[in-house]
């Protein structure tokens, strides 16, 4: 039986569209392969970027001020004056607050750009451009840690396509390089973690048969390796998983417990592999380190759903400043085997990693056999990002529960507080739909939304209890492109209610109203 949860949702408001009037939706261009980033300075701030597409085109760049409640997008499509098409987008921001971007442009090899924002994730600056190596998937990281002598040090680790090795390249906080070490032949996918006393820690995959993980340390500013440590292995799947994706790469997630708490420290890697019985169906796994990658735990399944024959995978974790572990990813469970039917899970460990609450986020399943075709077989990419401050998860996927091959990115917002893990907000990220908060407040008996359509869209209205319980719901009604008020009317008692708005293609609001 599946669980239910209670669900407030948030999209990009009207006021924000009108007063941007910038934000352009193509259903026909799925948003997939994307990176996300919180701004250390002020929460409210979170940035995703994100491929357009499911090619090397453009991006797009979706920012929210206001803790996700509202999002806009910026007028950066991740192509300077002089390049050409951007692709594989990762974020991270500085000590002060300001955000990087880091893609791939199609100029000059596949160059990597680095770009700067100054306010957010509205507008974006060149700030320098790579040309020395080919590479895929520029993962970096930026360190912030007080402690560390190498505060503000930017670490970008390439993969040199021609000889098929991991650079580490270092610069300091003006974007001179002070270093270059290769890790090792035969390495691809490099993810970055930095510890806060600026140890840097690359998580690499070895392509062969099997697959193998390793994870390298670096010190003195990323300037010397102090050891590649082999942690695992497992079948090579890549670029063929039939079930999952047609170029599926197995890429390998880092993160770092800096809390201070019981697992200060504790080095994290997770992955997705294949079952032991059947190579083509997958699990989530982690394995964690506590004396700086040089010893393992054995993989451990995260997800509690471990049976045979079900697929789980494309994970992602993140650690937050009170060492809470917080991993997302993608899950059959629900569903017969066989089924391409697919759901998307949190899950939520404050024990180091030993053990997992886990919750759905979706609440409407995607066909993958649509979704593995967006994009010209692209998918959903082959990394995403959550992210999560001292007392909310934000999770963020690709989601394509229309089944037409278009994908949206999708957002639920998830309260730490109490170990609680009711969703508090759940809702696209890039729709054709925009919806005003409810008004006037205070409430009356009545309420109104202001709706912006960019396509035509049969629309249905309703109220709820906090329980869930539906007081009130209108027939369901076609609607032309264009704007418009619904009006809501509200039970006699005073009191909290939801309002939900939902379409005929699977787009959902709920907000909330205190009458």
């Amino acid at each position: 039986m599946k669980q239910f949860f209670f669900i407030l949702t948030s999209t990009f408001s009207i006021h924000f569209l009108q007063a941007q009037d910038t934000l352009v939706v193509d259903a026909a261009l799925p948003d997939s392969e994307f990176h996300v980033a919180i701004n250390p300075t002020d929460s409210n701030n979170i940035i995703v970027a994100t491929m357009h597409g499911g090619t090397t085109g453009d991006l797009k760049v979706y920012y929210t001020l206001d803790h996700g409640f509202t999002w806009q997008t910026s007028a950066f499509t991740g192509v300077h004056p002089g390049f050409q098409g951007a692709g594989d987008p990762v974020l991270d921001f500085d000590p002060s607050g300001n955000a990087y971007l880091v893609n791939l442009t199609i100029s000059a090899g596949f160059s990597t750009v680095i770009s700067k924002s100054l306010d957010g994730g509205a507008s974006w600056q060149l700030e320098t451009a790579i040309t020395q190596l080919s590479t895929d998937k520029p993962w970096f990281a930026i360190d912030r840690s007080n402690n560390s002598p190498y505060k503000g040090n930017i670490y970008l680790p390439f993969v040199n396509a021609f000889l098929g090795e991991v650079v580490l390249l270092s610069y300091d906080s003006s974007l001179n390089q002070t270093s270059q070490i290769t890790a090792g032949p035969n390495e691809h996918q490099p993810g970055i973690s930095i510890r806060k006393d600026g140890e840097v820690f690359l998580s690499m995959v070895d392509w062969g048969s099997p697959n193998q993980i390793f994870v390298a340390q670096y010190t003195n500013g990323g300037s010397t390796l102090v050891h590649k440590t082999f942690l695992t292995s497992f079948p090579n799947y890549r670029l063929n998983a039939p079930e999952v994706s047609n170029r599926y790469q197995p890429t390998v997630y880092t993160a770092i417990d800096n809390s201070g708490g019981p697992y200060d420290g504790r080095l994290y890697v997770a992955y997705t592999a294949s079952e032991p019985v059947d190579p083509s169906i997958f699990d989530v796994y982690l394995m964690y380190s506590d004396d700086g990658g040089l010893t393992w735990s054995s993989p451990k399944i995260v997800h509690s759903n471990g049976s045979d024959g079900t697929q789980q995978f494309y994970s992602s974790l993140y650690v937050n400043n009170l060492g809470v572990l917080v991993m997302d990813w993608y899950d059959r469970r629900n569903y017969p085997s066989g089924s391409s039917n697919t759901d998307f899970y949190l899950g939520i460990s404050t024990d180091g990693g030993n053990s997992f609450s886990e919750m759905q986020l979706n609440s409407a399943s995607m066909d993958w056999q649509f979704t593995n075709e967006a994009g010209n077989g692209f998918g959903i990419g082959e990394y995403h990002q959550l992210v999560a401050t001292d007392h909310t998860v934000f999770s963020f996927w690709a989601d394509g529960r229309t089944n037409d091959e278009d994908l949206n990115i999708y957002m639920a917002k998830v309260s730490l507080n109490g170990l609680s893990t009711g969703i508090e907000e759940l809702g696209p990220l890039s729709q054709d739909i925009s919806i005003s908060s409810p008004y006037p407040i205070p409430a009356g008996d009545e309420v109104f939304l202001d709706v912006a359509l960019e396509k035509s869209y049969r629309l249905s209205t309703a109220v709820l209890d906090l329980s869930g319980q539906t007081l009130w719901v209108s027939q369901w009604k076609e609607y032309a492109t264009g704007a418009y008020a619904l009006q809501v009317p509200l039970p006699k008692p005073s009191g909290t209610y939801l309002i939900q708005v939902r379409s005929d293609k699977g787009f959902f609001k709920t907000l909330k109203v205190i009458k």
